[in-house]
């Protein structure tokens, strides 16, 4: 394996009190596939670990599936900058993912980019795997469910939320409607009770609202 890693002392002439990040690059020898990275743990081989397991498991599956097939003795490890600040790196992470393609499987392991104001531009396919990872991490830990539910209680409620005061445009309630074409409902298949009905049927006339029984 090659690691083009310089001194170690040499990378880190700030302070050690000082966060500093740097920017990084594996590059596979047996497809010359690259993976672009950023990190602020020192000594910088803590974030990769001595066999790339620092990658498994955790949302980085293109490059995990490659370690696995290749070897973690088949890649090279590049450091590309070094003493750089947070938005520094993501600046330059998000440059080099542009140059080399990288979220592009033919040249690369990356599963996200940037936009040009550097929000995180998820794939679908990295949007399905999170979401396959939260959905589980809930079904194992239903305690931290009910407390992401109650913490979301009233957050959308009256002036919170981003349509109050607000009505959608005739071109947009159409592109809703068209997008809602095929689209099952969220209760298909489900059968409302009679209390149900009649509370929506009073709600509709104006008899009662349905604010003030929640």
């Amino acid at each position: 394996m090659t690691e083009l890693l310089p001194d170690e002392e040499a990378i880190y002439e700030t302070p050690i009190e000082i966060k500093t990040w740097v920017v990084y690059m594996h590059v596979c020898k047996d497809n010359s596939k690259r993976y672009i990275g950023i990190t602020s743990q020192k000594p910088i081989k803590r974030r990769w670990r001595d066999n790339g397991s620092g990658y498994f498991n955790n949302g980085h599956e293109h490059l995990e599936n490659a370690i696995l097939k290749h070897g973690w003795d088949n890649f090279d490890h590049i450091i590309l900058h070094i003493d750089l600040t947070e938005q520094e790196a993501k600046e330059k992470e998000a440059y080099y993912i542009k140059l080399y393609d990288t979220t592009n499987r033919e040249y690369g392991y990356n599963m996200q980019a940037y936009d040009e104001r550097l929000n995180i531009l998820h794939s679908k396919e990295t949007k399905k795997l999170l979401s396959e990872i939260r959905k589980k991490y809930y079904e194992d830990h239903p305690e931290a469910r009910e407390k992401k539910r109650q913490e979301m209680i009233g957050k959308v409620d009256g002036e919170k939320n981003p349509m109050y005061g607000r009505r959608h445009k005739e071109s947009t309630k159409r592109l809703i409607s068209i997008r809602a074409v095929g689209r099952p409902g969220y209760n298909k298949g489900e059968h409302l009770s009679e209390k149900t009905k009649q509370l929506i049927s009073k709600a509709r006339r104006g008899i009662i609202s349905f604010k003030n029984k929640c």
